[in-house]
């Protein structure tokens, strides 16, 4: 009996250790925190309420009388070409072929221009032979005298504005003489009385 109740007293004891270690198992599975709860769904939004319209219906559509109706205006016609016969066309053939031709009237040719007259030399006014004869004769010794004063005056010390004066006296004295061949006593007479006084001032500046 000894040896029979010896092998279940172990058995016993090593149940009971297994549990003992089994159950502090069990208990740290139970210590995990529970997962969190989703979050409630949002309620849907609500639809406008929409509002049927009636549509009215119309009435079918009425046959118009044909009285009713304006009158249509008829198509304008309009009048056909009054074609020429062939009488009209012959005649105004026969005064075509009479008719002359036209000929172009004749361009008259432009007149010559002719050279305008050179205008007349109006004469010196001339004095009797009798009476020109003694005033020609007076200028003549005048101008005469006027060449031996200007041949007195020449020197070679004459300055610049001497010369000048000079040289107008001498031209003085040609056109007296022109003046005097023309018959222009008038002007010889002038031309000498220029040369003259020139004459008399160079003699004074010397």
């Amino acid at each position: 009996m000894r040896h029979t109740a010896l092998p279940l007293v172990f058995a016993l004891l090593s149940m009971l250790a297994t549990s003992g270690c089994v159950t502090p198992r069990r208990a740290r599975v139970a210590a995990v925190p529970p997962a969190p709860q989703a979050a409630p769904a949002a309620p849907p939004e609500e639809m406008p309420i929409s509002i049927v319209q009636n549509a009215a219906a119309l009435p079918p559509d009425q046959p118009v009388p044909p009285e009713a109706l304006p009158p249509l205006d008829p198509p304008e016609q309009t009048a056909p070409r009054s074609q020429p016969t062939d009488a009209a066309e012959a005649a105004r053939r026969r005064n075509a072929a009479r008719k002359p031709p036209e000929t172009a009237a004749p361009v008259p040719a432009p007149a010559a221009t002719q050279p305008a007259a050179p205008a007349a030399q109006q004469p010196a006014p001339l004095v009797a032979s009798d009476q020109n004869l003694p005033a020609r004769s007076a200028l003549a010794a005048k101008i005469n005298d006027l060449k031996i004063t200007a041949g007195r005056i020449a020197q070679p010390g004459l300055t610049g504005s001497q010369r000048t004066t000079y040289r107008r006296i001498e031209s003085f004295i040609k056109l007296s003489e022109r003046a005097l061949l023309r018959g222009d006593l008038r002007q010889a007479d002038e031309l000498a009385d220029r040369a003259a006084t020139l004459a008399r001032a160079l003699n004074r500046d010397n």
